[in-house]
């Protein structure tokens, strides 16, 4: 049995890519647990309540009636669980060291994709333990899986999507059917490094940031035009990765969330910061899109069962 080293902790603030928002403080101030995982090396930040969280998911769910259906589905039903749950920026932002925090209380729009998706694979796998979700939760997370300080984090949810694209996790089907190019020209994180304390305390690590943006910068992959949507919805599944593409400087993505099928029209699943929660959109993606002067187009990604080998 694991030895547990309990350390409490309380969050910091600083700013998190993920989901681009003018929240700057950090409202789930809360003591959390560092304990070592399976990996000696590795530690895991978490509180007693996400541990709670975690053995109450699966003892909710029917968990092995859900194995036996789509990804897709079991992805939509995972996401309908945390209908509600609060939107909390930089929740990841809590200690010095870069370890893996796990929060299931409360997400941005990124981590809700992230836990979201690592809690289906267990689900699909029939694995629910929680070293598993551990080693998933940190495969989706971080360039390659492995944690090597604070630029080994996938900031950018362009080097989110190439990363777990090279692992096998999504396949980027826009590439597919989006109608122009999208090219990421994101330096934000090196130009504004003040915000973010990791940064700012290491400037060896605002210098790997910045060539990181320029390998970022060169990936190519297509994005469906805001115009273009309405011709491309039977090419997307129920759970598919929606990511949005934004024309803020230095930035390349706003937000991401889940698409959805309501009815026959297509939404998604986010943890919004309208109304600080996660939820359903009220408007279809289309609207939505168009609603929102500074996105410019969408990115699909589809999760593939086939992770589950690997």
């Amino acid at each position: 049995m694991k030895h547990l080293k309990y350390i409490f902790l309380l969050m910091t603030v600083a700013l998190f890519i993920g989901c681009f928002s003018a929240n700057k403080e950090n409202q789930g101030q809360q003591n959390n647990v560092k304990e070592p995982s399976a990996d000696t090396e590795l530690e895991v930040i978490l509180s007693p309540q996400d541990s709670v969280v975690f053995e109450e998911f699966f003892a909710d769910l029917d968990v092995e009636n859900l194995k036996n259906k789509e990804l897709s589905e079991i992805i939509v039903h995972v996401a309908l669980y945390f209908q509600d749950a609060p939107y909390v920026a930089h929740t990841l932002e809590i200690s010095e060291d870069e370890n893996l925090v796990i929060n299931l209380r409360e997400f941005d729009c990124t981590t809700f994709v992230e836990n979201v998706l690592a809690l289906s694979y267990l689900i699909k796998s029939g694995n629910h333990s929680f070293d598993r979700f551990v080693d998933v939760l940190k495969d989706l997370r971080y360039r390659g899986g492995i944690i090597s300080g604070y630029p080994s984090r996938l900031h950018y949810f362009t080097d989110w999507l190439f990363d777990n694209e090279k692992k096998g996790v999504v396949h980027l089907v826009s590439n597919d059917f989006g109608d122009i190019e999208f090219n990421a020209s994101v330096n934000f994180m090196s130009m504004n490094y003040s915000l973010y304390p990791a940064l700012e305390r290491d400037s060896l690590f605002v210098e790997e940031m910045r060539s990181l943006e320029k390998k970022i910068a060169s990936v190519n992959f297509k994005k469906v035009s805001p115009g273009h949507i309405a011709k491309i919805i039977d090419f997307v599944d129920d759970g598919d990765v929606v990511a949005f593409s934004t024309i803020i400087d230095g930035l390349d993505f706003s937000h991401v969330g889940f698409a959805f099928f309501s009815g026959n029209e297509l939404r998604f699943i986010h943890a919004s910061t309208n109304g600080n929660r996660v939820k359903v959109s009220q408007q279809s993606l289309e609207e939505y899109v168009k609603d929102k002067k500074h996105v410019d187009g969408v990115l699909i990604a589809r999760p593939l069962e086939e992770y589950l080998l690997n």
